[in-house]
């Protein structure tokens, strides 16, 4: 998920640091954190949290068998409510990559980095060709894409990437998602529109690859208010391709940058 292409991204640019010795562990479980710990003897450890995939993290525990050790938590969830609480949520420090989060004492914002991989040179299409890329939730529009491209074209390509997640995201919910679309078009009579749609779990390299060759790429998401970020158009930006969102709490990052 978006949790784990951004850890990576940071992690990619914190080992090029010339002032610090940065090693970057993917940790499935507490032996291998323990491992690690042992290993390295770091100074400071910052982790990268997705709450369902993570819950062998006892901060509370590492703390005191570590006192030693500042623990940063790289938060993906941050709202203004959360940074008020000025507590850390329990880590020694919380970083954060969202520009519209006020910093605090203990609350840190990081600039939000655009991922640098090389997009394919765009060929112009006969037909506009609409891009999604992102894993098959129901508020993330994708019917209503569908129904917007219906509404604007006569003749286009819609073009879905929706892979499967092992936490939270099925295979089933992404052919759900398809299938709404499919439905959608077959009822509006336009047999000139066509769906494309992938499943397989792309590198970042291979989304801003995917992305680069459509005509423009749509982030139709509900609202969702006090939800984080999305990170799927930091990798439409990446494919220098022009992006249409909603006015999600979720891109609040394009609409809603503080002066």
């Amino acid at each position: 998920c978006g949790i784990g292409f951004i850890g990576e991204l940071i992690g990619e640019t914190l080992v090029n640091s010339t002032e610090y010795d940065i090693i970057v562990c993917a940790c499935e479980d507490v032996q291998k954190f323990l491992k690690f710990m042992a290993e390295y003897k770091p100074v400071s450890v910052i982790y990268n949290l997705c709450p369902p995939s993570s819950q062998w993290i006892n901060i509370s525990a590492f703390q005191n068998e570590w006192p030693h050790v500042a623990h940063l938590l790289l938060h993906h969830d941050i709202n203004n409510t959360i940074t008020q609480r000025n507590d850390a949520m329990g880590f020694d420090a919380v970083v954060f990559h969202d520009p519209t989060v006020k910093e605090n004492s203990r609350m840190y914002p990081l600039r939000r980095l655009i991922p640098p991989y090389e997009p394919l040179p765009y060929i112009e299409s006969d037909r506009p060709i609409i891009g999604f890329q992102g894993f098959g939730a129901i508020h993330k529009g994708i019917g209503r894409l569908t129904q917007q491209v219906i509404n604007e074209f006569d003749e286009a390509i819609i073009n879905l990437q929706i892979p499967s997640a092992h936490y939270g995201s099925s295979l089933g919910e992404a052919h759900s998602r398809v299938e709404e679309s499919r439905q959608l078009i077959k009822s509006s009579g336009k047999r000139h529109i066509e769906l494309r749609a992938s499943h397989d779990l792309l590198s970042p390299q291979e989304l801003v690859k995917f992305m680069s060759k459509n005509t423009i790429n749509c982030y139709f998401y509900d609202f969702l208010n006090g939800a984080g970020l999305a990170s799927s158009p930091d990798y439409a930006l990446a494919a220098q391709r022009p992006i249409a969102i909603t006015k999600s709490f979720q891109f609040r990052n394009f609409w809603d940058i503080p002066e």
